[in-house]
């Protein structure tokens, strides 16, 4: 089963779960659902990455996430109802499976161990929170960097010696709570070292080990 939540429902209704799901195929670039939007459904993330924003105080838009196939979003509005609390937008072509909060609500009458399996997922998420707020303050931007590009390499990459990473400076700045400027001067010493190549909207990590070496 594809998504966790699921492993823990017998396999013949986890099945008849899905088929009342609607999919939705959204373009790159495209906006799933903005900051603000009435929490109703959840996205089950079949194809493609997106990216999760959120506005900051001075009115800017940060990434603090991207998301691969598996993984669910959306989900934290309808466990606590409340509005969306971040943008999420496709990075390429993405394909989602759509359902209510009504049919997750179902769902969780019917099976409490989703919650526990759900309040696990929070958890998990609270404890990378923790990590990356740690990080931002205790260590520096270089190491900082590092470990973002490595967790971007095995997102895209899933263990191969080179990988095409289709975010802007912009993106990897936000994802490691960097300023851009910083981050594009770590990014040409890195692209001298020979470690990544730099594209227009993209980056090319060429030696996943050296980096892995660098994010210690």
């Amino acid at each position: 089963m594809k998504w966790e939540f699921l492993d823990v429902v017998p396999a013949d209704e986890a099945r008849a779960f899905l088929s009342a799901a609607r999919r939705r195929r959204f373009d790159r670039g495209e906006t799933i659902f903005h900051e603000g939007d009435p929490g109703d459904t959840v996205h089950l993330l079949d194809k493609g990455r997106v990216a999760v924003r959120v506005t900051t105080p001075l009115g800017d838009t940060a990434t603090i996430r991207v998301l691969g196939p598996g993984e669910i979003f959306g989900e934290l509005a309808v466990i606590s109802p409340w509005p969306r609390t971040a943008t999420v937008r496709a990075l390429e072509p993405v394909e989602t499976l759509v359902l209510s909060s009504d049919r997750i609500e179902q769902l969780r009458r019917a099976h409490p161990e989703v919650d526990r399996v759900m309040l696990e997922g929070l958890i998990g998420e609270v404890r990378r929170l923790t990590h990356q707020l740690l990080d931002a303050l205790y260590l520096p931007v270089p190491k900082r960097l590092a470990r973002c590009l490595v967790a971007l390499s095995e997102q895209y990459g899933s263990g191969e010696a080179s990988v095409l990473v289709p975010l802007n400076q912009d993106d990897v700045a936000d994802l490691c709570g960097a300023s851009r400027p910083t981050v594009n001067k770590i990014l040409q010493e890195l692209e001298g070292q020979g470690l990544i190549e730099l594209g227009r909207g993209r980056i090319s990590i060429v030696d996943c080990s050296a980096l892995a070496r660098l994010a210690r």
